[in-house]
């Protein structure tokens, strides 16, 4: 998944991209965490509660192109073209054929404020190069 983010306010919880197969199991990408992680921006996964902070914050009023990959629960997640988290053991969120996707809200937490662009999504994980790639395109907002 990769896409371009540009955050008017950086609430905590708030995220980007939501998937779920259900309520247990989801994936977030936020772009400021929760207290946890030192509010950075993150890779959230529940119920498993896998935190894959970036060690790194968003600037609001700026575009950060965001990107994460996951390959047989290895993954990467990606702040402007850079590896900012490497790890294992990542769940399987949809191990089914149904599932949901929204930008901007989750079922629970504050709505995303700001803008995003240039959203795309894979059916295989992205390689470094891919990403770097995808991060030197500007955003078109």
């Amino acid at each position: 998944m990769s896409l371009w983010v540009h955050p008017q306010q950086l609430t905590p919880l708030s995220t980007t991209f939501f998937g779920a197969r259900d309520p247990d199991n989801w994936v977030s990408l936020l772009p400021r965490g929760h207290e946890w992680v030192n509010h950075d921006t993150m890779l959230w996964s529940g119920t498993a509660w896998y935190d894959a902070g970036t060690g790194m914050k968003m600037e609001e009023g700026e575009w950060t192109h965001l990107a994460f990959a996951v390959d047989q629960g290895s993954v990467t997640v990606y702040v402007d073209g850079e590896a900012k988290y490497n790890g294992s053991g990542f769940p399987n969120v949809f191990t089914t054929a149904s599932g949901t996707f929204s930008l901007g809200v989750n079922w629970w937490d504050p709505a995303f404020v700001g803008k995003m662009d240039e959203l795309l999504i894979f059916t295989e994980a992205l390689s470094a190069d891919r990403v770097s790639e995808l991060a030197a395109a500007a955003p078109n907002s």
